[in-house]
């Protein structure tokens, strides 16, 4: 039983695939999902999200970790980003509403921030994905683990 939960649950499991990003030091792995990170979480429009996009992109193609492998992780957090933008959308304040019911309005304003909530959530969940840790070792696990 305690097995076959493992299982589905992908977030966290480590996949042993002799990458060359599996191969680099623990250390540089960190540094660089920080600061990808970082940079993640300080930008504020869909252009400045551009590079930081394309460099995930490349390095889950250089980990060789199947797409489906990441989006299966992410899936049971997919419902809680789904209520965020809905929120963000429903209840995002705007001078120019495109649609209004009582305190409920859907506005231009409140779509752009929406998705862009998305992207930047998708973008750290996939960070975290990769960033996995390298070595299967009670420590190395413990100090991912917090």
């Amino acid at each position: 039983m305690a097995i076959e939960f493992s299982r589905d649950i992908t977030f966290g499991q480590y996949l042993n695939l002799g990458s060359a990003v599996h191969r680099l030091d623990p250390r540089i792995k960190m540094l660089a999902a920080g600061a990808l990170m970082f940079a993640v979480l300080t930008a504020r429009v869909f252009v400045a999200l551009a590079p930081i996009a394309v460099a995930v992109i490349l390095i889950q193609l250089l980990s060789r970790i199947p797409i489906g492998y990441t989006l299966r992780g992410m899936r049971l957090l997919f419902a809680t980003v789904t209520i965020f933008l809905i929120f963000q959308i429903l209840f995002f304040p705007s001078q120019n509403p495109l649609w209004q019911w009582g305190i409920i309005s859907v506005s231009w304003e409140g779509l752009t921030q929406g998705f862009f909530l998305l992207l930047r959530v998708l973008l750290l969940l996939s960070l975290i994905h990769i960033s996995e840790p390298t070595r299967r070792t009670p420590i190395s696990y413990a100090v991912f683990c917090l």
